[in-house]
């Protein structure tokens, strides 16, 4: 969280949004929420959202909501990236060839 937390502000707008996603999914866990709101993580979250552009505002927004959240308004598969994976292949069998041609 602390190395998260730091690049939150990194000057490139691709790896402010990296990172969003990276801290979004990563708050899914119970663990990780927990240590979040204990180390204040949800104090400087809102106040980068008031200096940074409108769109890192919402994605930080979504983070933060994230962060507030009960545990049972929280979506299991999100960030779960190997069920997605299981069902684009399921759904689409040519899917994984076309991921090894790129």
């Amino acid at each position: 969280l602390t190395v998260v937390e730091g690049l939150l502000e990194h000057e490139s707008s691709l790896v402010r949004e990296y990172i969003n996603g990276i801290l979004f999914s990563a708050l899914n866990m119970k663990e990780v929420r927990e240590k979040a709101r204990e180390t204040g993580l949800g104090e400087s979250v809102s106040m980068l959202i008031e200096i940074c552009p409108e769109d890192t505002a919402q994605q930080l927004q979504f983070c933060l909501d994230q962060l507030d959240s009960p545990a049972s308004e929280i979506d299991p598969n999100v960030g779960d990236s190997e069920d997605e994976e299981e069902e684009t292949v399921e759904d689409n069998p040519d899917a994984l060839t076309m991921d090894l041609q790129l």
